[in-house]
């Protein structure tokens, strides 16, 4: 007879524990605000116990602020205490978070998933004529455009602008043929939220969507909106939500964050753990 295996077996103890008729409550403001002291005694004890420097948490129900807290220091070692405005990098999280937003310009129908980069975005191309007139904002998040793998991370790391690295991607060997294979490229993935916002942008004659100037701007975690599409770059859109304590916090509109591409739009210092 065959053993079960360990996965198995992990999922049968699962589903022991959790019945249907649990799976099917709804989560009251009562469940939740009971639940917030034991959120915060578990935090508390990682931080204790050091394995995070520090954190800040935010819990939304119904679209308010029940619970908005930070703990902890910014850097081992430094005093800076972590702020629930700090900023946190969130490395390739960021791209589930990007892909989401793109989703809603899609579903929006401002761009598709089949757009050419040449046409949303002529002033991009790749080293192969054929491949940069037959990109799609679809390629790019896939990864399959032929650039090589983390290419332009290198240069990033000497101080070379979003902008720069975007233009140099041309000069960059394909690694394969392009829509023949699989290479992770983090500003692949940046050129393709890059281009769709941008353009979504331009078609708004008043000013920007929330998802659009959400995409081309992570220059900071706090929002200022803007009625200019040529500010895209340098804005984003939220808006505001009381707290469960009277005070009043920038929140960012659903399906958007202000940390949405986070590696693929933030430039490096913001990125990095800074009020």
């Amino acid at each position: 007879m065959r053993k079960p295996s360990r996965r198995t077996l992990l999922a049968g103890v699962a589903a022991a524990f959790v019945s249907p008729p649990l799976l099917a409550q709804t989560v009251t403001r009562q469940k939740v605000t009971a639940a917030l002291p034991k959120l915060e005694q578990f935090v508390r004890q990682v931080v204790d116990r050091k394995l995070v420097p520090g954190l800040s948490i935010a819990v939304v129900h119904h679209d308010e602020v029940v619970f908005l807290k930070a703990f902890g220091v910014r850097q081992i070692g430094m005093p800076e205490p972590v702020e629930v405005d700090t900023v946190f990098q969130l490395a390739s999280v960021s791209k589930p978070l990007s892909s989401t937003v793109v989703s809603a310009l899609v579903s929006e129908g401002k761009i598709s998933w089949d757009s050419r980069i040449r046409d949303i975005d002529s002033g991009f191309a790749l080293q192969d004529e054929l491949a940069t007139a037959a990109l799609t904002v679809g390629d790019l998040f896939a990864h399959r455009s032929g650039l090589p793998g983390h290419v332009g991370d290198d240069i990033e790391d000497l101080g070379f602008s979003q902008g720069d690295i975007l233009r140099r991607l041309r000069l960059a060997k394909p690694e394969y043929s392009f829509r023949n294979g699989y290479s992770y490229s983090n500003f692949g993935l940046t050129e393709g939220a890059v281009a769709a916002a941008r353009f979504a942008a331009a078609l708004s004659t008043i000013g920007l969507t929330d998802e659009a100037a959400t995409l081309t701007s992570m220059s900071s975690g706090l929002v200022v909106s803007t009625a200019d599409a040529s500010a895209a770059a340098t804005s984003v859109v939220s808006t505001t939500r009381p707290s469960a304590d009277g005070r009043t916090v920038s929140v960012v509109p659903s399906l958007v964050t202000a940390a949405s591409i986070g590696y693929v739009l933030a430039p490096r210092a913001t990125r990095r753990a800074a009020a």
